[in-house]
């Protein structure tokens, strides 16, 4: 193998392929980056293919190069980004010699490193599902963060430690629990494709890894300016996220994500999602979170307080042996009067998931769930367990 690219080009995708590595596999071809050249007739022919996996999540991802003799092999990944990284702007040849070392040439400095055999890599997952979705990367990317801080962290939950996604037409929906507060969040994705069977197609319902989606971030947030949307689509137990990117000065790239999927029953949450209210509020988002972290430094592991009356809220909080703090705000109020608490941490990831200036905030008793969502548009929930009082 023998190529030429440029080094911002190349580190980028370096960057990219190495979110899946493995960090703690005692395989140790599983800690590198499996590059590739096309091989035949393949078309692309100026692309190189970097492979990189942990079993669970497997990244795909290409970069322009100009090839002039194709091969494989598979670099230590760390090893790879580290020298890349301090390589001066310029471009980069690589080649591999006859004592099976490649060779890394970037003005006067030259690096030659044992590599592995691309034999010993595991092979990368091939899914041609008939029926897929795309959705805007931008889209996608919100959705995700609204959700994801409501996942369980216990793994013996293994359903819990993932986020429901369920599409069915043009209605995407992602639903993550971990027992204390839930999730809901609703938007709209591009046209369906594939199959014409109305029953097989517009249907999606699959429980998605956590730390796939929190990756999947990662990658869409770094190319934004370059993404144009997103491809999803599912086999029985895999799903692949393609993120198709384009720009001017470069030919169209493309970033494949693949992940295991969770097996399971999700639970049934609509259940929990209360049919009425007793006290509604309405309060500015941005001064409830404001309040909230100044009350929050003397909550110290207790719960927040909030008081309702009338048209004031007042939020406590006390540690004893440390202090207590205290803080007014003003809210509409369409109820009476209640004390309520909360985790301090779970009401504030409650509201800033909720992402309008304007919030909702209906309660029912100081026992039962409460719920966030937008003054507005009801495409966010947020319901959250309230802590009982001594």
């Amino acid at each position: 193998m023998r190529i030429r690219t440029a080094k911002s080009d190349f580190l980028e995708a370096v960057q990219t392929a190495s979110r899946a590595v493995s960090a703690r596999s005692t395989l140790p071809i599983l800690s590198g980056i499996f590059l590739r050249t096309p091989y035949g007739s393949e078309e692309q022919k100026n692309k190189l293919f970097l492979c990189s996996t942990d079993l669970e999540i497997s990244i795909k991802c290409e970069v322009d190069v100009t090839v002039q003799s194709p091969g494989s092999i598979v670099i230590p990944a760390r090893l790879l980004n580290d020298i890349i990284r301090n390589l001066p702007e310029a471009t980069i040849e690589m080649y591999l010699d006859s004592s099976n070392q490649l060779n890394i040439i970037c003005g006067k400095s030259k690096f030659l490193i044992r590599v592995l055999s691309p034999e010993d890599f595991p092979r990368f997952p091939e899914i041609i599902p008939k029926d897929g979705f795309t959705i805007e990367p931008g889209i996608l990317l919100n959705v995700i963060r609204q959700v994801i801080k409501s996942v369980s962290r216990d793994e013996t939950r293994p359903v819990l430690t993932g986020v429901l996604v369920n599409i069915e037409g043009n209605k995407l929906k992602m639903v993550a629990t971990d027992g204390y507060r839930l999730a809901v969040r609703v938007a709209e994705t591009g046209s369906p494709y594939g199959s014409d069977d109305a029953e097989n197609q517009k249907k999606l319902n699959v429980i998605i890894p956590a730390r796939t989606l929190e990756e999947l971030t990662k990658i869409i947030s770094s190319h934004q300016d370059e993404a144009s949307e997103v491809g999803i689509k599912a086999t029985e137990n895999q799903i692949i996220f393609n993120l198709n990117l384009s720009t001017e000065a470069a030919t169209d790239r493309k970033i494949a994500l693949i992940s295991r999927l969770i097996e399971g029953q999700f639970p049934n949450y609509q259940q929990l999602l209360p049919e009425g209210y007793e006290l509604r509020l309405e309060i500015e988002r941005d001064q409830f979170i404001n309040a909230l972290r100044r009350v929050s430094l003397l909550a110290q592991n207790n719960p927040v307080k909030l008081k309702i009356d009338d048209e004031q809220m007042k939020i406590s909080a006390i540690t004893y042996d440390v202090g207590e703090a205290t803080e007014e705000i003003e809210v509409k109020n369409s109820g009476g009067g209640m004390e309520i608490a909360f985790n301090p941490q779970f009401l504030l990831d409650g509201l800033v998931s909720v992402g309008e200036e304007k919030i909702a905030f209906e309660m029912t008793s100081p026992i039962k769930p409460a719920l966030l969502k937008p003054s507005g548009p009801e495409n966010f929930l947020y319901l959250i367990m309230p802590v009982r009082l001594s």
